[in-house]
Protein backbone atom coordinates (compact mmCIF):
# COMPACT_ATOMS: atom_id res chain seq x y z
CA UNK A 1 0.00 0.00 0.00
CA UNK A 2 1.59 3.27 -1.20
CA UNK A 3 -0.01 7.05 -0.64
CA UNK A 4 1.44 10.23 -2.06
CA UNK A 5 1.26 13.21 -0.46
CA UNK A 6 1.24 16.10 -2.79
CA UNK A 7 3.93 18.21 -2.12
CA UNK A 8 2.64 21.85 -3.50
CA UNK A 9 0.94 23.74 -0.01
CA UNK A 10 -2.48 23.86 -1.30
CA UNK A 11 -3.04 19.90 -1.59
CA UNK A 12 -0.89 18.96 1.12
CA UNK A 13 -3.55 16.21 2.06
CA UNK A 14 -4.73 13.09 -0.11
CA UNK A 15 -8.15 13.07 -0.92
CA UNK A 16 -10.92 11.51 0.67
CA UNK A 17 -10.93 8.15 -1.89
CA UNK A 18 -7.37 7.76 -1.30
CA UNK A 19 -7.78 7.53 2.75
CA UNK A 20 -11.24 5.53 2.42
CA UNK A 21 -9.41 2.99 0.27
CA UNK A 22 -6.30 2.70 2.84
CA UNK A 23 -8.57 1.93 5.41
CA UNK A 24 -10.38 -0.39 3.38
CA UNK A 25 -7.85 -2.33 2.34
CA UNK A 26 -6.06 -2.70 5.76
CA UNK A 27 -9.29 -4.00 7.18
CA UNK A 28 -9.45 -6.07 4.85
CA UNK A 29 -6.15 -7.21 5.12
CA UNK A 30 -6.89 -7.68 9.12
CA UNK A 31 -10.29 -9.38 8.61
CA UNK A 32 -7.92 -11.75 5.77
CA UNK A 33 -5.51 -12.98 8.75
CA UNK A 34 -8.51 -13.49 11.30
CA UNK A 35 -10.19 -15.64 9.21
CA UNK A 36 -7.32 -17.88 8.07
CA UNK A 37 -6.59 -18.52 12.09
CA UNK A 38 -9.68 -19.45 12.56
CA UNK A 39 -10.48 -20.77 9.70
CA UNK A 40 -13.14 -19.38 8.01
CA UNK A 41 -13.15 -19.53 4.14
CA UNK A 42 -16.11 -17.61 3.35
CA UNK A 43 -14.88 -14.51 5.85
CA UNK A 44 -11.32 -14.93 4.45
CA UNK A 45 -12.76 -14.26 1.16
CA UNK A 46 -14.41 -11.30 2.11
CA UNK A 47 -11.52 -10.21 3.64
CA UNK A 48 -9.60 -10.43 0.29
CA UNK A 49 -12.81 -8.66 -0.82
CA UNK A 50 -12.56 -5.61 1.11
CA UNK A 51 -8.56 -5.40 0.25
CA UNK A 52 -9.60 -4.93 -3.60
CA UNK A 53 -12.32 -2.59 -2.79
CA UNK A 54 -9.65 -0.65 -0.95
CA UNK A 55 -7.04 -0.71 -3.94
CA UNK A 56 -9.22 -0.21 -6.16
CA UNK A 57 -10.78 3.14 -4.44
CA UNK A 58 -7.37 4.29 -3.85
CA UNK A 59 -6.49 4.19 -7.69
CA UNK A 60 -9.63 6.38 -8.18
CA UNK A 61 -8.35 8.83 -5.77
CA UNK A 62 -4.92 9.14 -7.75
CA UNK A 63 -6.99 9.42 -11.00
CA UNK A 64 -8.81 12.04 -9.46
CA UNK A 65 -5.65 14.07 -8.33
CA UNK A 66 -3.94 13.44 -11.87
CA UNK A 67 -6.97 14.91 -13.41
CA UNK A 68 -7.05 18.36 -11.33
CA UNK A 69 -3.38 17.93 -11.23
CA UNK A 70 -3.65 18.43 -15.57
CA UNK A 71 -6.87 21.40 -15.02
CA UNK A 72 -4.13 23.39 -13.04
CA UNK A 73 -1.50 22.79 -15.30
CA UNK A 74 -3.69 23.92 -18.46
CA UNK A 75 -4.98 26.53 -16.53
CA UNK A 76 -1.28 27.85 -15.99
CA UNK A 77 -0.70 27.53 -19.71
CA UNK A 78 -1.03 30.99 -22.00
CA UNK A 79 -4.47 31.68 -23.82
CA UNK A 80 -3.22 30.75 -27.02
CA UNK A 81 -2.04 27.13 -26.03
CA UNK A 82 -5.65 26.44 -24.02
CA UNK A 83 -7.55 26.62 -27.39
CA UNK A 84 -8.19 22.86 -28.84
CA UNK A 85 -6.92 21.56 -31.88
CA UNK A 86 -8.98 19.46 -33.96
CA UNK A 87 -7.05 16.39 -36.35
CA UNK A 88 -8.54 18.85 -39.08
CA UNK A 89 -7.03 22.05 -38.50
CA UNK A 90 -3.07 22.92 -38.67
CA UNK A 91 -1.10 23.08 -35.62
CA UNK A 92 0.54 26.40 -35.12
Amino acid sequence: MRLVQRSDARNSTINKEQVKGAAREVGGKIQQKVRELTGGDERQLKGLRRQVEGKVKQQIGNLKEAVDDLTDQRAALPPSMKSPCTATEPRH
